[in-house]
């Protein structure tokens, strides 16, 4: 898995890139809604190719996923700016036949020649059009750009233009799905088999919306319980606030990997996601208390900044490790501008630029994770319940072993014994959890010991030949709260 994380031009990220790379991104995403919105004439399709940039991206190191934006704007006013002469049917710009193929044919001229001869070699098509009205258009062959024929239509057209160019290296993503939507992944894997045409599917993931505070009630409320169980299947459930079961992140990649079993060469990826896309504005009133620290940032409540965020992120990297999803890609780096609480969600704090626990969970696993993925079994003793509270999971590759274990109780004061083993024995410490790694780690001698506060999390790493301990990393909320890496 290739953990990654999304920008946008004109933003504060261009000098922030050394700690992105810091953290361990490798992918970082060009595109957005915005970037749909703002290519409004001939000259921006030029711009994108030439921006600054992506030359920066590509001189860090990075690998840049652009998108190739497939929008039709309708006549909506106020409008954020003047609709595109440019896009799609009739005419994909003035004087061009009314034709997907002429607008496919502008996209690969315009923007894949200029940045393929630059090193650009992945692109991402269309951009959320399940949750875009502007998608709603109906294209030339009378299909709506955000039904399933007509999603097909651009992604099948634009995907022709580019195969053309016979450049085997080039990597197509979509169809960008603003959430896992299956009315349309569904008819996308069958009908309208999008999969010839792609290198990865992707869809969008912000299983908490905006923190609780949006009128949508298919969302669930971001509360400890509910972050702590999403992830996986088997955990306690999530009910939204329809009171409908909420499929866990798990559940929702086994359905995709079913439905895309013919074709093994397509991968999956993740191309935006969060906790929640917005912030709710009154965190720090619920109850009186103020949890802001000096820094300005939330620790002991729920949305992007919030120490559980880091915590909900980790786990995500795992879920996607464990079912070989290829691309995890978090929104965002930072948020341009002097953003508001609400739309500060970035692992980079728009406000201070400190770091949030979410920049501090990926990196310790997009730093010190690969090899072979495994879960971590973990055995309590009588009376102790770690489930789903404690969290455990490992890489094993063919120098390190490295194990993160979470202690999601929101109560720091709650502390726990931990004992974790590499093989198949099991020593529970009184009143604590043993962790077992085994699945063919099969190192007798390694044993650690240790005690976990709540909101805190281990990375510890071994010697895959010895089983000799090298190195413990921690990060508590306290860590957060002070502003620290974890030591």
């Amino acid at each position: 898995m290739y953990p990654a994380n999304s920008c946008i031009s004109g933003g504060s990220l261009e000098s922030k890139l050394t700690l992105v790379q810091d953290s361990g991104a490798k992918f970082m995403r060009v595109g957005g809604t915005s970037y749909d919105k703002y290519l409004t004439q001939e000259s921006d399709f030029v711009n994108i190719a030439n921006t600054g940039l992506v030359d920066k991206l590509l001189a860090q190191g990075f690998t840049p996923i652009v998108q190739l934006s497939y929008y039709q704007p309708q006549p909506v006013t106020p409008y954020p700016c003047p609709a595109p002469s440019i896009y799609l049917d009739p005419g994909a710009r003035p004087g061009d036949p009314p034709s997907i193929t002429g607008a496919a044919t502008h996209l690969v001229n315009d923007i894949v020649i200029p940045l393929y001869a630059k090193g650009v070699t992945y692109f991402s098509i269309g951009n959320e059009p399940n949750n875009n009205v502007d998608y709603g258009t109906t294209n030339i062959y009378t299909h709506a750009q955000n039904s399933a024929e007509g999603i097909y239509d651009y992604i099948s057209a634009i995907s022709s233009a580019i195969r053309a160019l016979n450049h085997p290296d080039i990597k197509l993503l979509g169809p960008e799905l603003s959430f896992f939507d299956e009315s349309l992944i569904d008819p996308l894997t069958t009908t309208y088999n999008i999969l010839p045409h792609i290198d990865y599917f992707t869809f969008h993931y912000y299983p908490f919306g905006d923190e609780g505070n949006d009128a949508d009630s298919n969302f669930p409320d971001a509360t400890d319980r509910n972050i702590v169980n999403l992830p996986r299947v088997g955990a306690p459930v999530v009910y939204n606030r329809n009171g409908d079961l909420v499929n866990s992140l798990e559940y929702k990649l086994d359905r995709l990997i079913s439905r895309m079993s013919g074709y093994p060469n397509v991968e999956i990826g993740i191309t935006e996601t969060n906790l929640c896309y917005e912030n709710y504005n009154d965190d720090y009133d619920t109850d009186g208390i103020d949890y802001t620290n000096s820094a300005g940032n939330l620790i002991h409540v729920y949305g992007t900044n919030s120490y559980i965020a880091g915590q909900f992120w980790a786990e995500m990297m795992a879920v996607c490790m464990s079912k070989g999803v290829a691309i995890i890609n978090f929104w965002s780096v930072i948020e341009g501008g002097q953003v508001p609480y609400n739309t500060n969600v970035g692992y980079i704090n728009s406000a201070n630029d400190n770091l949030n626990s979410t920049y501090y969970h990926f990196q310790m696993l997009a730093k010190h994770f690969s090899g072979k993925f495994k879960w971590g079994t973990i055995t309590a003793a009588a009376g102790v319940i770690p489930k789903p509270r404690i969290k455990a999971f490992a890489s094993d590759n063919s120098t390190k072993i490295n194990i993160m274990i979470m202690n999601q109780d929101q109560d720091p004061n709650n502390q726990i014994d931990v004992r974790v083993k590499l093989n198949n024995s099991v020593a529970v410490p009184p009143g604590g959890v043993c962790i077992n790694i085994s699945d063919a780690i099969g190192i007798s001698n390694a044993t650690w010991n240790t005690s976990m506060p709540g909101q805190s999390t281990l990375l510890l790493r071994y010697d895959r030949t010895s089983g000799i301990f090298t190195q413990e990393l921690k990060y508590t909320s306290v860590d957060n709260f002070n502003n620290l890496a974890p030591h």
